[in-house]
């Protein structure tokens, strides 16, 4: 029997052009789904950008406000209230603002330059100082004795702030007068005021401040009265030590050096604010003929006559916004802060 091998069946497969296609086909379609990737990632960077730009606006916003908000905050003593500062009128003179003849300035703001402590302020940058009493860590007085120069607590469960050196406030039980000192000593249970150190004087109660004369066996500070640390914050805008090639918004605060004197020290409070632009809502007059108008820094005269801050912040973002031609997102944010202890 013979066979005819040469009608066998014939090895079939993909031509060149077949191939081809497929392959143009598949990368087609490679192309597509890395397209909806690279749109899905550009997508939450740039909701990353949305969302850190609207926290550290809330962030920052937060922080200003109820700052601001307090300015000048003296317990229940009220505006006209005979304020003594027993501070020595060289002791950090921008930052505690003790030098006035009204005891001490609530605020003061600046423009451009603003003060030697803001170390790297951002040029045309504004910048403003705040002070007042701490709300948070006030204590009521069980007595006072002029003899030593000592306040002694009612209640010392509250004490963990006071420390030796650092300004302090106090408002006599009936809310008519108001001095500053910084603590010559302090324990949990008492807080003192020598005329030594930053202190000019220990007498607290004759309304006047270093620059004028003391009136000597004024009246004391009575049980009742409260004590709290006395506040000195600055706010303004800076290059960022956290990351660097961002801005920042930086707090000026005081506090004790390894020598134990006050110093005035800069702290980080939130990345990615580039500006920071502020007018003062000044009040002149009284009654019908008073008039409210909102100033640059260098137009407010008497800075005893500012109610509110309207403050304009720029916030920008970490990565890029493609939205906006591949530039960095920005977000300029408003508001307007009435100061309660002005109103």
């Amino acid at each position: 029997m013979k066979y005819n091998l040469s009608r066998g069946r014939r090895a079939s497969g993909f031509s060149l052009i077949e191939l081809m296609v497929s392959v143009l086909i598949g990368l087609i379609v490679l192309a597509g789904v890395a397209q909806v990737v690279l749109n899905s990632k550009r997508a939450y960077l740039d909701n990353q950008d949305v969302s850190y730009v609207q926290d550290n606006a809330r962030f920052v916003m937060d922080i200003l406000s109820r700052d601001i908000r307090l300015a000048g905050y003296k317990g229940c003593a009220t505006e006209g209230a005979a304020v003594t500062s027993a501070i020595k009128q060289d002791v950090l003179p921008n930052v505690l603002g003790v030098a006035g003849a009204a005891g001490f300035l609530p605020l003061t703001g600046y423009e451009s330059a603003g003060i030697n402590e803001f170390t790297g302020i951002a040029a045309n940058t504004d910048s403003l100082m705040i002070r007042r009493g701490d709300i948070l860590n006030d204590v009521a007085l069980l007595t006072g004795d002029p003899s030593s120069n000592k306040f002694t607590f009612a209640n010392s469960a509250a004490t963990s702030n006071f420390k030796a050196r650092l300004p302090m406030m106090i408002v006599d039980a009936k809310c008519q007068h108001v001095g500053i000192f910084t603590a010559t000593a302090a324990s949990a249970t008492s807080v003192n005021h020598a005329n030594s150190g930053d202190n000019c004087t220990s007498d607290l109660k004759s309304g006047k401040n270093c620059a004028a004369d003391f009136t000597a066996g004024s009246k004391y500070f009575a049980a009742g009265s409260r004590v709290m640390p006395y506040v000195a914050a600055g706010y303004f805008i800076g290059a960022s030590t956290v990351s660097p090639g961002m801005p920042a918004l930086k707090r000026l605060a005081v506090r004790t050096n390894a020598a134990n004197n006050l110093e005035a020290y800069t702290e980080e409070i939130a990345q990615g604010v580039s500006d920071m632009q502020i007018k003062y809502g000044v009040v002149t007059g009284q009654g019908a003929a008073a008039t409210f108008v909102y100033n640059d820094a260098a137009a407010v005269a008497d800075w005893n006559n500012v109610v509110a801050v309207q403050l304009s912040l720029t916030f920008r973002s970490v990565g890029t916004w493609k939205q906006n031609n591949g530039a960095l997102m920005t977000k300029t944010m408003n508001s307007t802060i009435q100061i309660r202890n002005r109103i």
